[in-house]
């Protein structure tokens, strides 16, 4: 007795970026439906970007929260990126076609519960 399979849905094709200047690291402003509060970026999002093309002496440790990340891409450009894992922060650079040299973590001491972070 054979089983047949329901049809799958055909999924539409994916999008890729051409180049980095089509593929924004940063979201915008996102009203969250359950406060009415702007917040920056998506909160279902697994990093948040708090700093692009900075030099790495401006990092300072005790600015920010021990979840921050410094990510040093292969051209040169240092992000300082908030994740709880480094493999969301390389899944993002890769869906966006950016190569990456290194992923550190910033050594942050402030609690990421309890304050945000600066740079």
């Amino acid at each position: 007795m054979a089983y047949n399979f329901p049809q799958t849905p055909s999924l539409p094709p994916l999008t890729l970026f051409q180049s980095q200047s089509q593929a924004p690291l940063t979201a915008s402003l996102v009203t969250l439906p359950w406060t009415g509060k702007k917040s920056a970026g998506n909160p279902l999002e697994k990093i948040r970007v708090i700093a692009q093309d900075i030099k790495l002496y401006d990092i300072k440790p005790q600015n920010l929260t021990s979840d921050c990340h410094v990510v040093i891409r292969k051209d040169g450009i240092v992000d300082v990126i908030r994740a709880h894992k480094m493999v969301d922060i390389f899944d993002h650079y890769h869906d966006l076609g950016i190569r990456i040299q290194k992923i550190e973590l910033s050594g942050g001491t402030r609690n990421p519960r309890l304050q945000s972070s600066e740079v």
